[in-house]
């Protein structure tokens, strides 16, 4: 499992986005729907999230 603890908070944060409201997601489906929704700019994960895991077949 990996673990993200707050990368983007590293050396004064971080400025992209612009104006956009953020999307505050709390599971994989809705991280999952905000990856794959072209207008977000911006992804604020406010919970431990389990991504499953991708078999090649």
């Amino acid at each position: 499992m990996m673990r993200f603890h707050g990368w983007a908070s590293q050396n004064g944060g971080t400025t992209g986005g612009g104006t956009a409201q953020e999307t505050v997601v709390t599971d994989y489906a809705q991280l999952k729907a905000a990856l794959q929704n072209t207008a977000v700019k911006g992804i604020n994960a406010s919970a431990t999230i389990t991504v499953p895991a991708i078999t090649e077949g």
